[in-house]
């Protein structure tokens, strides 16, 4: 699904498991699982949600950029989501 509202929310991982963890969210016994799942929750009543796994040096473009970009946030956190 492609749409140009400015409110759509992407969240593209490589990590298979935190796509498994939204999928079985009512097994999710742990205290931070429970966490991130009451946040996206509460985003998901403003705007459209797409999870999407992206297998990690599988030459998909732009996955060293992402590599990259992700660690420089890491470097430089300057946005913070409060729900």
């Amino acid at each position: 699904m492609v749409s140009n509202r400015v409110s759509d929310t992407w969240i593209l991982t490589e990590r298979k498991r935190s796509i498994q963890l939204l999928k079985d969210w009512s097994s999710v016994l742990d205290i931070l699982g429970q966490d991130i799942l009451l946040k996206l929750a509460a985003l998901t009543q403003v705007s459209f949600k797409c999870f999407q796994w992206l297998p990690s040096h599988a030459g998909i473009d732009g996955n060293e950029i992402a590599h990259l970009l992700t660690r420089e946030v890491r470097k430089h956190p300057t946005h913070s989501l409060f729900l």
